[in-house]
């Protein structure tokens, strides 16, 4: 019989029916792995500032991506090209913004530039130049744009797959134990899922686990250079801030958060559905079920010790903002699994136990302030490993980071490239200065204070869009973000269950934690973490959509 509170199925006695799945065609099967193969391929290549493994990557996508066209046109029918609406917007704004940047490049006549722009045709009088581009540099714009397209090929690539349904495992145990337990209808449902953002959000948290453990390793053998695979001139040698296999440790901050929130999520689907496959037999001492049979958290303890790893290697960046967001995004993950628990009556039929007494006495844990007091003493034990793990070299260096972020003024270069970003767009507020010529542009307006300063970035992702793109380039951005928060939006209001909540938090709470830290750096412009949140915007729309179609039906 049907829940109407849950939806799910709750008798117990219904016979397992096993149908083999058919074999995905290949161009529902490489996608996912296509996507984690370039993750893995750029995170490992200095976050994608080894030119040419970059150069490789990029060509592979189109390559990628042509093999699909090529495809389609033999067998229209095997992905669905009738997208959401919110893909179909955010394809829509790549579209306008790469015939834009197109545009940009066009060699145009000297009074055709006067109109657009006349700070860029005052560059071009200046130097006795008839024509020119509103781009100040062609070749970098051109760049950027090529690495623009092979993501929105790999975006429309993920969006346009059929949702084709899978089973989580949420146990290691043999065959026969989990046809037992799939009897459980509202297990069953629980742990379904669709399958390619089961495999996207598998392998991006292993690709992670792997560039967590070189961090380590690097950190831990006194920053030699990957073992002599690099040169030593690639980093300083007075880094003493985890950094390997970027070069930056704010951008390892990010990388590595964004993967640490998907996994932490993954962690607290997992506890549900193992609260729901509980075997009759079971007593409430979780602490003795564990020391007697650690497989019996089936796959919890694995992405456990992943997540430990992530979240080590992170904290040895010593990135301020990155390590902040990090652990805000925790406690939000924290308070919706408090928000949105199991409903009462799934908790008490999917752990009966032998006896009503037994029943009565688990329900009564979970609840109110014991349940509260439990899950505070998980995260009191986790800061403790945490803090174990570190030792004695990683807290005094992280004591000494909180110190500098402590002190006053440290910050204030970072406020002078704000001033001088917002002089670049107020001289260039329709079409901007190209992309990937804010540098040529931002020079002009220098302060005194930063003249020793390299000038690569803006450190505020947003403002040096503005001014390489102009007003054209807020409207993209705007649009955008009103996009994919409206999608997510409408996708929260539904009266999803724990399990499809705790998805779609986390993989948005871990889309945010980029957006919110390109306010003070630049983490985008590293090939390896603009190919990480374009996966991640891919798996949270997949879930959005995935939960409103099955409620609209």
């Amino acid at each position: 019989m049907a829940n109407a509170l849950t939806g799910w199925d709750s008798s117990e006695d219904a016979e397992l029916v096993v149908t083999p799945a058919p074999k995905a065609h290949w161009a529902l099967a490489a996608g996912p792995r296509v996507a984690v193969g370039a993750l893995l391929v750029l995170s490992l290549a200095l976050g994608g500032r080894a030119e040419t493994l970059y150069g490789l990557v990029k060509i592979g996508l189109y390559l990628a991506g042509a093999a699909l066209v090529v495809e389609l046109l033999r067998r229209p029918n095997i992905v669905t090209l009738r997208l959401p609406r919110t893909e179909q917007w955010l394809l829509g704004l790549l579209g306008a913004f790469l015939l834009c940047g197109i545009f940009s490049v066009l060699p145009l006549p000297l009074r055709v530039i006067e109109l657009l722009s006349s700070s860029t045709a005052e560059l071009y009088r200046n130097a006795g130049s008839s024509s020119g581009s509103i781009a100040l540099l062609p070749a970098a714009t051109v760049a950027t744009l090529g690495w623009a397209g092979a993501l929105g090929v790999l975006f429309f690539w993920l969006a346009a797959l059929p949702f084709r349904d899978s089973k989580t495992h949420a146990s290691s145990r043999h065959a026969h134990s989990r046809q037992k337990r799939a009897r459980n209808g509202w297990f069953e449902a629980a742990r379904s899922t669709d399958a390619t953002s089961e495999q996207v959000q598998v392998g991006i948290i292993w690709v992670g686990v792997l560039v967590g453990v070189v961090g380590l390793l690097h950190w831990a053998l006194r920053f030699d250079a990957l073992f002599g695979i690099f040169a030593e001139g690639v980093i300083s040698p007075s880094e003493v801030r985890a950094h390997w296999p970027f070069i930056s440790a704010n951008h390892l901050a990010d990388f590595l958060g964004v993967i640490a929130l998907l996994c932490a999520a993954r962690i607290a689907r997992l506890v549900q559905l193992r609260r729901l496959r509980r075997p009759k037999e079971e007593t409430d001492n979780v602490a003795l079920r564990l020391l007697r049979s650690p497989m019996e958290f089936g796959k919890v303890v694995p992405y456990a010790l992943a997540l430990l790893v992530l979240v080590l290697c992170a904290l040895l960046t010593l990135s301020r903002a990155g390590v902040t967001l990090l652990f805000v995004g925790f406690a939000a993950l924290w308070l919706v699994t408090l928000r949105y628990p199991l409903p009462e009556p799934i908790r008490a039929v999917a752990s009966r136990s032998n006896s009503r007494r037994t029943s009565g006495k688990r329900l009564r844990s979970n609840s109110g302030k014991v349940a509260f007091l439990k899950q505070c003493g998980i995260l009191a034990f986790g800061l403790l490993a945490l803090s174990f793990f570190l030792g004695g070299t990683g807290r005094h260096l992280a004591q000494q980071r909180l110190e500098y972020g402590l002190a006053s003024g440290i910050d204030e270069n970072r406020f002078l490239l704000a001033e001088t970003t917002l002089d670049v767009i107020r001289n260039y507020p329709l079409f901007g200065v190209g992309l990937g010529a804010w540098h040529s542009a931002a020079a002009r307006y220098i302060p005194p204070e930063l003249a020793a300063w390299k000038l690569d970035y803006a450190h505020n992702e947003y403002l040096q869009f503005i001014a390489e793109m102009g007003l054209v380039g807020a409207f993209f951005i705007v649009s955008a973000l009103v996009a994919i928060a409206s999608s997510s939006i409408s996708a929260l209001r539904l009266p999803l269950q724990p399990t499809e909540r705790i998805e779609i938090v986390g993989s948005g709470v871990a889309l945010l934690l980029p957006l919110l830290h390109s306010l003070v750096d630049f983490p985008f412009h590293l090939p390896a973490t603009a190919l990480l949140s374009v996966l991640v915007l891919s798996l949270h729309l997949r879930q959005c959509e995935r939960v409103r179609q099955r409620y609209a039906q």
